[in-house]
């Protein structure tokens, strides 16, 4: 349950951070009255952390949400440009999904939107498919757990009956 927190939290932390790493760069020279920083790569610098959008953005977040926020921050400072190349091709390809199923529902409820109304709808429903993703994503790992502890309890019994040999495994047999 945790872990699948996390991966939320760190995709949507990354991907709200997304608008603000593709800004335009500085001028060359740097801000007037500030020395530029030496450039090791292009993710190496924190300047854009500066951003007053990202820190509007970053104040927003809950303390949880900014901790996550971070922890990926560092993972994706650690990536290789290959793993970052292809995080982001995931991470295009998730949105095109998103962006299609919101046509898609847009269609379905033959909703015709003018451009800002839209804007709103789609917010909602991602804000929506979110929550519905989590709850699966919680339930889902409820019921994985169940089902571990069933097994566990089988095994226990199965194997602490003081017999040498174990019982055959109980898997369905097809009939013919």
């Amino acid at each position: 349950m945790a872990e699948c927190l996390r991966i939320l939290a760190g995709v949507l932390a990354i991907s709200s951070a997304g608008c603000l790493l593709a800004a335009p760069p500085p001028p060359p020279g740097g801000t007037p009255g500030r020395p530029q920083a030496e450039k090791k790569g292009p993710h190496d610098g924190d300047d854009w952390m500066s951003h007053p959008k990202f820190k509007e953005r970053l104040e927003k977040m809950s303390p949880e949400e900014r901790k996550h926020f971070e922890e990926n921050w560092k993972r994706w400072k650690e990536m290789s440009e290959h793993e970052r190349k292809e995080w982001q091709r995931r991470a295009a390809e998730a949105r095109a999904r998103m962006e299609k199923a919101i046509d898609e529902t847009l269609a379905k409820l033959d909703l015709t939107l003018d451009k800002d109304r839209r804007e709103v709808f789609a917010l909602r429903y991602r804000q929506e498919r979110r929550k519905i993703e989590e709850e699966l994503c919680n339930e889902m790992s409820e019921r994985r757990q169940e089902m571990i502890d069933g097994m566990l309890q089988r095994l226990k019994t199965e194997f602490s009956s003081g017999s040498e040999q174990p019982a055959a495994p109980a898997s369905p047999e097809k009939e013919n």
